[in-house]
């Protein structure tokens, strides 16, 4: 039988597939870590990220060898992008909840600690978690 968060994390899965995200649903049988995010993904911003990984991929590249000021460098990197890879994408650790339902203190706790490390979360339905992933992506 579905749980009604289970309806949640399968249209927040379909969305993720169709944007082309790596993500994986985490599960902690009491010997993992307390409060994971349901959902864990990468997630690329905008439209052409192909043209967008290989600009930023380059200009962090360059930034890098030919001693950039340290603003050049920071922004470069957070762009989302690394030096030495052609990646381009963020983490995301997604906590999926039921209308009228919010985190527990240690999922906020787990939040927190995705943000300070610079990873992005969201939490709640599946409708306001793909609206702020969406606001995200197309931002400029």
């Amino acid at each position: 039988m579905k749980t009604p968060e289970s309806w949640e994390k399968n249209e927040l899965k379909n969305y993720l597939a169709g944007i082309g995200a790596f993500y994986f649903l985490t599960f902690a049988p009491g010997f993992g870590k307390s409060g994971l995010p349901d959902i864990v993904a990468c997630i690329a911003r905008g439209e052409n990220t192909r043209l967008a990984q290989d600009s930023a991929f380059l200009r962090c590249l360059n930034a890098y060898q030919f001693e950039s000021t340290a603003d050049e460098l920071r922004c470069a990197f957070d762009s989302g992008y690394t030096v030495g890879q052609h990646s381009v994408g963020t983490f995301w650790g997604i906590e999926v909840k039921r209308e009228g339902f919010g985190p527990t203190k240690i999922q906020e706790a787990r939040m927190d600690e995705v943000k300070r490390a610079g990873g992005m979360t969201a939490w709640g339905t599946a409708e306001k978690v793909t609206g702020e992933i969406e606001a995200w992506r197309n931002a400029k």
